[in-house]
């Protein structure tokens, strides 16, 4: 799982890239319930190998990452049970 932040310095328009591999779907209940709780904008695209979260937000997408964080951290911990 890789996650990459960037944020462009004109408009503080920020993005956030979460990638891994096709198993990601066997969380999309979790997934799903984070993104909801959280009132994320997500994009999820996938070619049956790779999952992209693509999350886009301002300024106030810096104070959630924390939470992404943390969430990504407890998935591939494996305390997320499919």
């Amino acid at each position: 799982m890789r996650a990459k932040y960037t944020q462009d310095l004109i408009s503080g328009r920020t993005t956030i890239s979460v990638k891994t591999c096709s198993e990601a779907i066997n969380y999309m209940g979790e997934i799903y319930g984070f993104i909801k709780d959280n009132g994320l904008e997500v994009k999820m695209t996938t070619d049956f190998y790779r999952v992209n979260f693509t999350i886009r937000g301002f300024e106030e997408l810096q104070e959630k990452i924390p939470a992404i964080m943390k969430f990504i951290r407890t998935v591939q911990n494996g305390d997320y049970k499919p």
